[in-house]
């Protein structure tokens, strides 16, 4: 098997997880936070087609390509950490391998506080599962296969309290690798 079709099989897997606990929160509407090109909220949209998909991003080229590829989807520009620009009318938030990048984790969490109602979907890289994955594959070797763009790393345990600590309820957690995912309301 070459490394194209392994990263994808894991990534495949990473999104049953994030559609299964979709669907656990019996959710009509999502907004992604930090869509890119709404890859994933495009999945939700195929599997459950009734399902209004909204998608925020702060890189407006990857919206860009986002509203070519998905025109049927809502995607515009927004800011995590600026969340008086952003208006909420959904069940479900999502913020998918975001707050790895965000140099402020408890601002981050706050805010996705703010715009939670009802459940959040979040998920980051677990370390150092994925750091030595893309070690593995001869990536970002120089810095012992963490991104330059992941400015924290965590683990289960440390993850699971941060989140715990900003108030969050873990109701699933999933720890497809190299990732983690958490169902919380």
């Amino acid at each position: 098997m070459n490394a194209g079709k392994i990263q994808t099989f894991f990534v495949e897997r990473f999104l049953v997880h994030i559609l299964d606990l979709f669907g656990k929160t019996g959710g009509k509407s999502v907004l992604d936070l930090g869509c890119a090109e709404g890859f994933v909220i495009n999945k939700i949209k195929n599997k459950y087609p009734s399902v209004r998909c909204e998608g925020i991003d702060i890189d407006e080229d990857a919206l860009s390509r986002g509203r070519n590829l998905h025109p049927d989807l809502i995607l515009r520009t927004g800011d995590l950490l600026n969340t008086s620009e952003i208006k909420v009318d959904t069940d479900v938030v999502m913020c998918l391998e975001v707050l790895e990048h965000l140099p402020d984790t408890k601002s981050a969490l706050s805010s996705l506080r703010t715009l939670n109602k009802n459940y959040l979907i979040l998920s980051v890289p677990n370390e150092p599962l994925f750091r030595i994955s893309n070690f593995l594959r001869l990536k970002y070797i120089l810095r012992f296969g963490n991104r330059l763009d992941h400015v924290h790393c965590w683990g289960r345990r440390k993850f699971s309290k941060i989140i715990k600590d900003a108030g969050f309820e873990i109701i699933d957690h999933r720890y497809p690798f190299p990732w983690q995912i958490y169902l919380l309301r």
